[in-house]
């Protein structure tokens, strides 16, 4: 297959799921914005209340970031829920549920394969996760997850209820963070832990770096 045909087929497959997400956040009631890109199927179920911002890219198919394995995006927004995804984010087959609430701010990259989740899903008690006659559903612990502007995530990341991640910070890939993170920091393991401070050069546009 030469270069033509492959392009073709790129585009047309780009256009074809986006035009099925974008239908499918109307009828879910998705609020979406201007210039959202999206390569293959999203899974969105929608209870509560979702927005997402401009220039929003995310991918959902292996074809679209290989690193992110054979997962596609996920996200499930509970009853009086809410997620709120800012402008400029960009993520690659995540999986997100939010409970209470999840906020993404403007410019957040979410690597292959993270997962956000502010909820435990089930009980402490062990009776409370045995049978439901030993335990309800406000048993289960849950609380907002907050990531500011820039944050990166890095791939296979795990972010825990009651998390605020700090402006610019990253996460190195497969951490699991269950605590919260100043901004301008960089974090990685299981559980995550400060490895340094990001540096004044790190912070500044490119086009003010001085040449060496």
């Amino acid at each position: 297959m030469n270069d033509s045909i492959k392009k073709i087929l790129t585009f047309v497959y780009y256009m074809k799921s986006n035009s099925v997400n974008c239908l499918q956040f109307s009828l879910k009631g998705v609020l979406w914005g201007r210039g959202i890109q999206t390569t293959g199927r999203i899974y969105i179920k929608n209870k509560g209340h979702a927005r997402i911002g401009d220039f929003v890219r995310i991918n959902s198919s292996p074809f679209a970031n290989p690193i992110g394995g054979n997962e596609r995006s996920y996200f499930q927004v509970l009853e009086n829920a809410r997620l709120s995804i800012g402008n400029r984010v960009s993520m690659s087959n995540v999986s997100i549920t939010a409970s209470k609430s999840i906020t993404l701010g403007n410019g957040v990259m979410l690597g292959a394969g993270v997962c956000i989740f502010d909820t435990d899903f089930h009980s402490i008690n062990v009776y409370g996760r045995v049978g439901r006659r030993f335990g309800t559903q406000e048993e289960v612990r849950a609380a907002a997850i907050v990531l500011e502007e820039n944050v990166f995530v890095g791939t296979r990341a795990i972010i825990l209820k009651g998390v605020v991640v700090g402006s610019n910070s990253v996460i190195s890939a497969g951490s699991v963070v269950t605590k919260s993170i100043p901004s301008n920091e960089i974090w990685g393991g299981n559980p995550a832990k400060f490895i340094r401070k990001v540096t004044e050069r790190e912070l500044q546009h490119p086009a003010h770096h001085n040449l060496d």
